[in-house]
């Protein structure tokens, strides 16, 4: 006698051996799934419905089942990289879980919550594992880079080619609280973008049309935590 139905739960990506369920010793045993043998009973990993049928020698024979149901995948999120300022405190967000555990513990206020306070004065990556009810878990990262401040920082050139790398041209704003505008000109002193997002960038085009490689300038005007006016400008090359 093989013994009662099975019930298992596994989290996403994870696999059951079968055999391992009953002791099929002596007996002649086969697994299904919807009636198709199982091409490797080690190595399970679908939701549903398992049947085994087991026979002795004698001509007699036994069922039993195993019903396999799969959580879905956890999916854990640390936030997107971002830019803070050193030694100012900053509050990392996470979600997508019932447990949070950040790594390295001894950097974040408290690693059990899904939104510790970090005090940093060197870049840092952070680790979050994200646990959900039936215990799986899932392992995002967060990348931070540890600028001084309050100021903006603006790079000298960009390559919007579309291969996904500086394809933007925008200010890194630490410890600016609002920016009134970030304004790109052309050489002949057209303005051909203009925002006042903290995090919207140029894309090196204007009304749709890619814009000659070359020199713009940029101007911009912000405050920072301390209600203090930052007023900027420059150039910067466009390359493709």
């Amino acid at each position: 006698v093989l013994g009662a139905d099975k019930n298992v739960s596994l989290c996403h990506g994870q696999v059951v051996n079968l055999t391992s369920q009953y002791n099929t010793t002596g007996l002649s045993a086969v697994w299904t799934f919807h009636n198709v043998p199982v091409p490797d009973p080690t190595s399970a990993g679908i939701n549903g419905t398992y049947q085994l049928v087991a026979s002795s020698m004698h001509g007699c024979y036994d069922t039993a089942m195993v019903n396999l149901n799969i959580h879905p995948p956890v999916v854990a999120n640390a936030g997107q990289d971002v830019t803070i300022e050193y030694n100012v405190p900053h509050r990392l967000l996470g979600s997508g879980g019932g447990s949070y555990l950040w790594s390295p513990a001894n950097l974040v206020s408290n690693p059990r919550v899904y939104n510790p306070q970090v005090r940093l004065t060197n870049d840092q990556q952070f680790y979050l594992q994200v646990t959900n009810d039936a215990g799986c878990s899932a392992v995002d990262t967060i990348n931070i880079k540890v600028l001084k401040g309050p100021g903006i920082y603006v790079p000298t050139a960009f390559t919007p080619n579309g291969d996904g790398l500086n394809d933007v041209f925008r200010p890194t704003a630490v410890g600016i609280s609002k920016l009134e505008y970030f304004r790109v000109f052309n050489r002949y002193g057209e303005l051909v973008f203009e925002t006042s997002e903290i995090n919207k960038g140029w894309d090196g085009t204007h009304k749709g049309v890619k814009q000659n490689i070359g020199n713009y300038i940029w101007t911009l005007k912000g405050t920072d935590r301390y209600n203090r006016e930052q007023v900027m400008n420059g150039y910067v090359v466009l390359v493709r």
